[in-house]
């Protein structure tokens, strides 16, 4: 399954790190890829993942989330 998140609030690569990271962390999670520039994560998992569950994570790294396909 695959995930396309529209993040507002990323303004350094220390920022996209964080993200990667803290996405990367979520059970099922194969692959994470942030666009910086974009303000996009793409999220690559082996099973459906919460949106809720992906929305509180990246709230608690300080970010917000403005949609997620």
């Amino acid at each position: 399954m695959e995930s396309t998140i529209k993040i507002e609030g990323m303004t350094c690569k220390h920022c996209q790190m964080r993200v990667e990271k803290t996405l990367s962390s979520l059970d099922g999670v194969e692959k994470v890829t942030v666009d910086l520039e974009k303000g996009l994560a793409h999220v690559q998992s082996n099973t459906s993942l919460n949106e809720t569950i992906l929305k509180e994570k990246i709230d608690d790294a300080g970010y917000k989330v403005i949609s997620i396909e």
